[in-house]
């Protein structure tokens, strides 16, 4: 892993800085956290080397490469680079000159996955109406390392983001910043949201969507095969201020066709955490769950602890993005079957911090079989697969046991079936950071 530094490290104030004053020296570094220690200085292009220059833009591309924006003082010459960070070398991929000063300078391009490719809003002229900020696709030519400029809109309007690039299918997703605002190739409009944001995963299956207004704000989850939104529901404490981060609590409901994110007022152990203890708590109704329709709810057929664990992942992944949210203090709570989602998840992802799962389903035939059979498809003899599965599963955290930031709870291994079935809670499995 390595992290861009910014040095000098000296703190010192900027904000009596004027014009004409000598501007603080900064360099860009790179450094490796991991095995032996190195520093890389990512060099500035040599007509910025003896100027003042700002960094306007920093972003990984890869484990290895980086994208940076040099700006020069009077900021109206900016040149993009891509950097080795492990040599420091940076190659100019596009500079732009004018002789009033440049917009749109944070703007991070989005890159192909063999990083041969990117896409930039820049200003196209339209007529009598001047320059306005369109999407353009640069792509390298391996033989001779010459970039060829492809403008791919245009019109008396400007695009305000380009979220995302589908390799798979050629297509850009990306916001215009018309009144009303619209997505330009996806379905995310809205009614009641005309003012938004998304962000995008990484495999280009899901959205978050980002509502602002004209209605009262809210954050869905979307999939991009079918544009139904996933309702995701947040509490926020009081005081809430974006500048502060908080921890996240994700509740997990339990059995397929039930529904958390309602309307209904409702005052839970949750609420305390909420209002006491500065906690945001994220309901989430993904693939599975009631009210949506019947492939929202039949997608778990046969797909139990997989697509609607996927859906959660994906929700928890794109939350902790967000400014206020904590990344280290994000935890979850399931119950019954959501104990079982719980469990799935810690076996699927490393985001969780912490996680209780109350009474999850460890043997299927203990279980509703009714509804395990409903749902899954299970005859008992698979049922009896399933069941060793998720006792594998279970008891590879019993051994955990010595570990201090686990601790488990569950019958004695010389518990019957019968005792079993007398009691409704299987096992308690509980993770502190």
């Amino acid at each position: 892993m390595s992290v861009i530094l910014l040095t000098p490290v000296t703190i010192f104030c900027m904000c009596c800085k004027q014009a004409g004053q000598t501007n603080p020296t900064v360099k860009l570094f790179v450094t490796n956290l991991y095995g032996q220690t190195h520093t890389q200085e990512l060099t500035p292009p040599t007509s910025f080397k003896a100027r003042d220059h700002y960094v306007s833009m920093v972003k990984w591309i890869s484990n290895t490469k980086t994208a940076v924006r040099w700006l020069n003082r009077p900021q109206n010459v900016s040149i993009l680079t891509v950097c080795d960070t492990t040599t420091g070398a940076c190659s100019k991929k596009h500079e732009v000159m004018s002789e009033i000063w440049l917009s749109k300078q944070t703007e991070e391009p989005v890159f192909s996955k063999d990083s041969n490719k990117f896409f930039l809003s820049v200003p196209v002229k339209q007529g009598g109406r001047g320059e306005f900020h369109h999407i353009a696709m640069f792509t390298t030519q391996s033989t001779n390392e010459q970039i060829s400029v492809r403008h791919l809109t245009s019109g008396d309007w400007e695009v305000t983001r380009i979220l995302a690039y589908d390799e798979i299918h050629q297509k850009i997703v990306s916001a215009v910043g018309l009144f009303p605002r619209h997505c330009l190739s996806c379905e995310l409009n809205k009614p009641k949201c005309t003012y938004f944001s998304a962000d995008i995963s990484p495999s280009n299956q899901h959205f978050i969507l980002h509502c602002k207004g004209p209605g009262i704000p809210v954050v869905t989850l979307h999939s991009m095969n079918n544009p139904k939104k996933l309702p995701l529901k947040l509490s926020y404490p009081v005081n809430f201020s974006e500048s502060q981060r908080y921890g996240l609590l994700f509740l997990v409901d339990g059995a397929p066709g039930s529904q958390l994110v309602t309307d209904r007022f409702l005052l839970d152990w949750d609420s305390v955490l909420v209002s006491s203890h500065d906690v945001i708590v994220a309901r989430f109704d993904g693939r599975g769950s009631g009210f949506q329709g019947e492939r929202v709810l039949q997608a778990v057929h046969q797909q139990l602890g997989i697509v609607d664990v996927q859906d959660q992942i994906a929700a928890i992944e794109y939350l902790k993005k967000l400014p206020y949210i904590d990344p280290d203090r994000i935890g979850i709570f399931g119950k019954g079957y959501g104990g079982y989602i719980t469990l799935m998840m810690l076996k699927s992802t490393d985001e969780l911090k912490c996680a209780v799962a109350m009474a999850p389903v460890t043997e299927w035939k203990l279980y509703d079989f009714q509804r395990a059979s409903q749902c899954a498809g299970l005859e008992r003899k698979e049922c009896d697969v399933n069941t060793r599965n998720s006792r594998r599963w279970v008891e590879s955290l019993r051994f955990q046991k010595n570990n201090p930031t686990v601790e488990y709870n569950a019958l004695p291994t010389s518990a019957t079936t019968a005792d079993m079935q007398k009691l409704d809670i299987m096992a308690h499995i509980y993770f502190a950071q």
